[in-house]
C-alpha cells in the first residue's frame, strides 16, 4: 500500500510538472500570435508611416529601476542643487525635454516608482483632455498657452510641499512648444515667431526666480521611429493621428531636425560634474544649466 501512495504520489507530480510546462507553452504561443497579429494590421494600414514598426527590446523593470535610481540619487550636481533649493525653502524643478520618442514619458514612471515626485504633462494628451482640435500652428500655439498656465500652477502649489531630494520632475519642459514652432510648422508659422518666443521669455523667468535644471533624453534615431510609428498606429482617434501629423512626428525630415537641435542643445549644456556649473544662453535665447 505504501508503495502504490508513493508510485501515485510521483505520478501526480510528473503530471503537474507537464501541465506547467504546457501552460507556459501556451501562454508564449498566445503571446507571440497577438503581437504578429498587431503588426500585420499595421503593414496593411493604409495609413503607415513609411519607415518600418517595430518594438525596442524589452529591459527587466528591476534593472530598469535601479539604473534610474542610481544615476538619479549618485548625481552629486543634482543632490547639491536640490540642497541649495531646500535652504530657500523652494524645491529645485528638473524639466526633462528631448525629441518625441525619447522616452520622458518611461523615465518619469520609473522615478516615480522610486519616490520622485514627477510632473507629465504632453500637450497632446491635453489637447485631448481638454477636446481641443489641432488643426494649425495656431490653435497648438493657443493650446500651448493653456497648458503652460496650468503647468505654472501646479508647480506653484507644489513648491508648498516636500519631495524626496527636494526635486520635482516634469515632462516636457516649457521650451517645448518652441522647438515644434521652429522645427515642425516651418513657413506656416512664418507670422509666429515672436509669440512663440513668450514660452523661452517664461523659462527665463522661471529660472529666475526658482532653482532650475534642463536634463535632455536621448534614444537611438531608429528606436525614436519605431516608438512614433507604434504611437500613430494606436492613436485613438483620427483626430489624434492629426495632431501627431501636425507636430512632425510622423515625418522624417522633422524628426531628424529635433533630434539635431537636441543634441546641439545637450552639448551647449555646461557639465556640472566637471566644475564647470556656468549658466549659458543658447542661440535661441533662453538660459540653460
Amino acid at each position: 500500500t505504501w508503495n502504490t501512495s508513493l508510485h501515485n504520489l510521483r505520478r501526480l507530480k510528473l503530471l503537474l510538472f507537464i501541465f506547467s510546462m504546457l501552460r507556459r507553452v501556451l501562454y508564449s504561443f498566445v503571446k507571440d500570435t497577438c503581437k504578429k497579429s498587431k503588426q500585420k494590421r499595421f503593414y496593411n494600414s493604409e495609413r503607415r508611416p513609411d519607415y518600418d514598426y517595430g518594438h525596442t527590446a524589452e529591459i527587466p523593470k528591476y534593472r530598469q529601476e535601479t539604473e534610474v535610481k542610481n544615476y538619479w540619487e549618485n548625481n552629486a550636481a543634482l543632490m547639491e542643487k536640490g540642497a541649495e533649493a531646500q535652504k530657500l525653502n523652494r524645491p529645485h524643478y528638473v524639466f526633462l525635454d528631448g525629441p518625441d520618442g525619447c522616452g520622458r514619458q518611461a523615465l518619469l514612471g520609473r522615478l516615480k516608482h522610486v519616490g520622485f515626485t514627477v510632473y507629465s504633462s504632453p500637450i497632446i494628451d491635453y489637447s485631448q483632455s481638454e477636446s481641443t482640435n489641432l488643426s494649425t500652428p495656431q490653435d497648438y500655439y493657443d493650446l500651448s498657452k493653456l497648458w503652460e498656465n496650468k503647468l505654472l500652477q501646479k508647480l506653484a502649489t507644489g513648491a508648498e510641499t516636500k519631495h524626496k531630494h527636494n526635486i520635482i520632475v516634469v515632462s516636457p519642459s516649457l521650451i517645448s512648444p518652441y522647438v515644434k514652432y521652429k522645427y515642425c510648422f516651418g513657413s506656416d508659422a512664418s507670422g509666429l515667431s515672436k509669440v512663440f518666443q513668450s514660452f523661452i521669455d517664461t523659462h527665463n523667468r522661471l529660472r529666475e526666480q526658482h532653482s532650475v535644471s534642463l536634463v535632455v533624453c536621448k534614444a537611438d534615431p531608429i528606436v525614436i521611429k519605431q516608438r512614433l510609428a507604434e504611437r500613430y498606429f494606436l492613436a485613438n482617434s483620427e483626430a489624434e493621428k492629426q495632431q501627431r501629423e501636425l507636430v512632425g512626428e510622423v515625418d522624417e525630415s522633422k524628426q531628424a531636425s529635433q533630434i539635431e537641435y537636441f543634441e546641439s542643445l545637450s552639448n551647449s549644456i555646461p557639465d556640472n560634474n566637471n566644475n564647470n556649473n556656468t549658466a549659458k544662453t543658447n542661440e535661441d535665447g533662453f538660459i540653460v544649466d
